[in-house]
């Protein structure tokens, strides 16, 4: 394909004079370079994502019965809220792994969330995602927010939808990290400290930013942010190091699993 370009590029400034030649093949060559490490950085991923998910099995907990699905996101979320917690019309994943252990179904999700339009691209999240089935269905939208550094505005693209209500935050994690949110708000009271139990067991692990929660009727949601992914083996060309890179993956998904157990009682 490279070298496809790059001849047509020097029939075409042959045609247009002598002297175009030497520019326009630099600049096809450029091209042809930059293709070529695409396809190459594209090739070294998917031979990373099939090694993980080859020695991943012999890294899960005990469960009675687990998936991985390589290239694709959880199916349950399609189901996430997203204008006010996960904002995304595109999600790049590497893989999700889906368990069921003692009758709880729930999911782990590597991803990355973005708004693309003809403008620009911008990335809303970048890390993991825990999906869990709760044992009690929720009457609406139940979610725990990051805070704003700035006050939540149309302009910032940060105000809350209508429907959902702010709940006075007296706990123990203070206001100035959490706006608490739910279209009701008696059942959200009720179900508050659960709702702080579950974040507290995340903010435990490591992250880069706090983690956010979301419920809505069966199903929880939980945002892991991390610019770099804790859940991934090193790049094709780095050796798999046992104590390096494969007893850190196997404590972190077990650390998650725990975690998630806490979502199932919201």
């Amino acid at each position: 394909m490279g070298a496809c370009i790059l001849g047509a590029g020097l029939v075409a400034s042959y045609a247009a004079g002598p002297g175009l030649v030497p520019t326009l093949a630099i600049v096809c060559g450029v091209i042809t370079l930059i293709l070529g490490a695409t396809v190459i950085k594209a090739l070294q991923r998917r031979l990373q994502s099939d090694a993980y998910l080859s020695i991943l099995p012999l890294l899960l907990p005990p469960v009675d019965e687990w998936s991985i699905g390589a290239r694709q996101a959880a199916p349950e979320i399609a189901r996430m809220p997203g204008h006010y917690f996960a904002p995304r019309n595109k999600i790049d994943c590497d893989f999700h792994i889906a368990l069921r252990c003692n009758g709880f179904r729930y999911s782990v999700t590597e991803a990355e969330f973005s708004r693309d339009s003809a403008e620009h691209s911008d990335v809303t999240f970048r890390g993991t995602v825990v999906s869990a089935v709760l044992d009690r269905q929720y009457p609406g939208d139940f979610a725990a927010l990051r805070r704003p550094e700035r006050p939540r505005s149309v302009f910032r693209g940060t105000r809350l939808p209508d429907r959902l209500m702010l709940i006075p935050n007296g706990t123990r994690l203070g206001s100035w990290a959490y706006d608490f949110v739910s279209t009701d708000l008696p059942t959200a009271q009720a179900r508050l400290t659960a709702m702080v139990t579950a974040l507290e067991g995340f903010m435990a692990l490591e992250h880069d930013d706090l983690p956010q929660i979301a419920v809505r009727h069966s199903d929880g949601y939980v945002l892991l942010p991390f610019t770099r992914s804790n859940l991934r083996l090193p790049p094709v060309p780095q050796a798999i190091d046992v104590d390096r890179h494969l007893k850190p993956l196997a404590h972190r998904l077990m650390q998650i699993s725990a975690a998630a157990q806490a979502v199932r009682s919201i």
